[in-house]
């Protein structure tokens, strides 16, 4: 008997998950709570909540653990002023599989907004995220 498919189907079965295992890993995978979702991939990250959505370049975990990293592009839709300055900074740990992460609006102009905190699953968002102003 052969334990060689056996051995690939936990390899394979163990690159699926979606938290990192630690310091220089890229951040990949999916994570959401109620009103917003982070997707990480290779080229790309993205943020979204009901009226924002930012895209940021790929996410590799620091030597704590951590990270943070600031937007590539910044959209904010509704009854909002913005400036195409304006851009997102992210950071943030895994807490086990949990996101926990903090993000900031950076603007050009005042006022600032304060860091919103907010803990994320693995998993994808079923709202479909919608700006209703």
């Amino acid at each position: 008997m052969s334990f060689r498919p056996l051995l690939l189907l936990l390899l394979v079965a163990g690159c699926g998950g979606s938290s990192p295992a630690g310091p220089g890993d890229l951040v990949s995978g999916k994570w959401a709570t109620a009103g917003a979702q982070l997707t990480a991939g290779n080229s790309q990250v993205t943020f979204a909540q009901r009226c924002l959505r930012a895209k940021f370049p790929p996410i590799t975990l620091d030597s704590a653990g951590s990270f943070s990293v600031e937007s590539d592009a910044l959209e904010i839709t509704g009854n909002i002023r913005t400036d195409p300055t304006d851009r997102m900074r992210l950071q943030g740990r895994f807490e086990g599989d949990t996101l926990k992460l903090q993000f900031l609006i950076l603007r050009s102009t005042p006022p600032m907004n304060d860091p919103v905190l907010i803990s994320l699953v693995p998993g994808t968002n079923r709202d479909p995220l919608v700006c209703n102003y």
